[in-house]
């Protein structure tokens, strides 16, 4: 039987995007210029994570992937019929009008179609840099690491102060495990935006990568003081404090994440793996896996840790049932390939001791 490590490791297949969050289904959902999405204004989109595969993980045991814009539920499959919106009438300045049907196409985790609308916009203005912009998060979402990079590289070209530009290039870095330029993006960012807390906190995630919890929590400790509100930022500062093995402090900033956005799956999410992963509470792990997949019934991972959390308590058939409906949400070929070794392995196991947490 594999290790509970190399087990655990399956769960971070989010994205960075993210980041993330997350993605809980197997179609790619939108990355976000913040790691986990934040703000409508900011994101034209979304989770993090983009993420539906997740995530081509950042880090184990944490989900920076993406989420679906927040005005479609986690997954992008709405929980009741929508009252359909009026579409309201597109600019009359054709650059402006081709940015406007991205974005929408861009919302509905239409990837194609968005780009074809940025393309467009490029070729009409090909000096104006929104369009650039537009077109590297789609690419971020698509997972086109190389040609997201481009454009924020032509976007700086064009205009070397623009902050967004530097972050979104540092998270398509972190993508490509290029840690250090991720960092040094990130750190240009906040010299030219130190406002902006989505730049501390996507430097936060990398310090994360890095094993660098301390400068993390400094990070994220920035961004919760420029925007205090943010359930997300309270999340991974729990997730920080829980790799530090402060419980007190881990459940302190959960709640607080959770009195802020009581149905985001993705904090329940996180804060089931923290108890799995870092203080052994199984039974509080699958209480929160429950919770999230309550919230999004296709938040494949969560049924992935849930059969982790129900084989520590040896609970054998439910783990092998959780795994079982995640292979039919259809993962990539190779995490459908890990979740059916993870099953046979389960089936030829007794159940193991539950792990000491790290000191």
């Amino acid at each position: 039987m594999r290790s509970k490590t190399l087990f655990a490791g399956l769960i971070i297949t989010f994205l960075l995007v993210s980041i993330a969050g997350a993605a809980c289904s197997s179609k790619p959902t939108p990355i976000t210029d913040v790691v986990i999405g934040n703000e409508p204004d900011e994101t034209i989109t979304a989770t993090l994570l983009p993420l539906d595969t997740p995530q081509v993980a950042f880090t184990p045991g944490i989900v920076v992937a993406t989420q679906a814009p927040t005005e479609t539920p986690v997954g992008g499959i709405p929980t009741d019929t929508p009252t359909p919106e009026p579409t309201p009438t597109l600019p009359s300045d054709p650059y402006e009008a081709a940015l406007v049907l991205g974005q929408r196409h861009y919302n509905l985790g239409e990837f194609d179609q968005a780009l074809a609308q940025f393309e467009q916009a490029i070729q009409l203005k090909p000096e104006a840099t929104e369009a650039y912009i537009q077109r590297g998060r789609t690419y971020l979402s698509l997972y086109r690491f190389d040609e997201a990079i481009q454009d924020f590289n032509k976007v700086i070209s064009l205009d070397p102060n623009s902050a967004t530009a530097y972050r979104n290039r540092g998270i398509a870095y972190a993508q490509k495990q290029n840690l250090p330029l991720a960092l040094n993006d990130f750190a240009k960012a906040i010299q030219l935006d130190p406002n902006d807390a989505d730049n501390y906190f996507n430097r936060g995630i990398a310090y994360i990568q890095y094993n660098q919890g301390d400068k993390a929590l400094d990070d994220f400790n920035k961004a919760i003081e420029l925007d205090p509100e943010n359930a997300i930022f309270y999340s991974y500062r729990g997730f920080v404090h829980a790799t530090a093995n402060d419980l007190a402090a881990t459940e302190a900033d959960f709640e607080k994440a959770l009195s802020l956005s009581p149905d985001d799956p993705e904090i329940y999410f996180r804060r089931g793996v923290s108890y799995a992963e870092n203080f052994g509470e199984f039974e509080k792990a699958i209480s929160d896996y429950t919770r999230a997949l309550e919230l999004d019934p296709n938040f494949m991972f969560a049924y992935v840790n849930r059969g982790e959390a129900y084989f520590y308590i040896g609970e054998k058939e439910k783990a092998i049932a959780d795994l079982q409906t995640a292979l039919t949400m259809n993962p990539d070929p190779d995490l459908k390939g890990e979740i059916e070794s993870i099953i046979a392995d389960i089936e030829a196991a007794t159940p193991l001791p539950s792990p000491t947490p790290t000191p």
